[in-house]
């Protein structure tokens, strides 16, 4: 009986239901002000958690652990500096900016991925708040595991001049095939809703 309660409230509390998926879902709704800033103590299960599902052998995104964790530090920063929500926003947005920016290594990426699916808008404050927060997050993971590439993969060879009408004809295939499968889709969704 201890163990189903514990269990009840666990799955009710809001750290839980914050720490579920990627969590860039979650910082888009709190941006838009649909749900609360997700707890400090987020962080070191979603770390936690994602170093054992990666150790573990799991296949696992990294940005939207590091999205979540980034806009959770930044709110706390936020609180901890009494900031007001539209300060706040900026600082979630910014955060989670540096998140993704560290996590591939992009820092311009990281701003245009808040602005583009974050936000969804252009607005200037938290367009250089996320670029200055990417960039200082990518300047410090580079001091801290070096200039290094994550992965490396050896040059790929060009066709020769032979085989370069295989290629067009493939992709003129490929392209003609997309084209099919969209129309099919749309002919399925009509179906269904007609």
């Amino acid at each position: 009986m201890r163990g189903r309660d514990c269990a009840r409230r666990l799955a009710g509390s809001p750290l839980f239901a914050a720490r579920v998926g990627s969590g860039i879902p979650h910082v888009e709704a709190v941006l838009r002000g649909k749900l609360p800033p997700a707890s400090f103590l987020l962080i070191p299960v979603k770390f936690t958690g994602g170093v054992l599902a990666i150790g573990a052998g799991l296949a696992l995104g990294r940005e939207g652990p590091t999205v979540q964790m980034g806009a959770s530090l930044a709110h706390f920063v936020g609180r901890i500096f009494r900031r007001s929500w539209p300060d706040c926003r900026v600082l979630i947005a910014a955060g989670a900016g540096a998140g993704l920016g560290a996590a591939f290594n992009a820092p311009i990426a990281g701003a245009v991925f808040v602005l583009e699916e974050l936000v969804q808008r252009f607005e200037r404050r938290i367009a250089i708040a996320a670029l200055a927060a990417s960039a200082t997050a990518i300047g410090v993971a580079r001091v801290v595991l070096g200039d290094a590439p994550d992965f490396h993969i050896n040059a790929l060879g060009y066709g020769d001049a032979e085989t370069r009408p295989i290629y067009f004809a493939f992709g003129a295939f490929v392209g003609l095939l997309a084209v099919a499968y969209n129309r099919g889709c749309w002919q399925r969704v009509r179906w269904r809703a007609g």
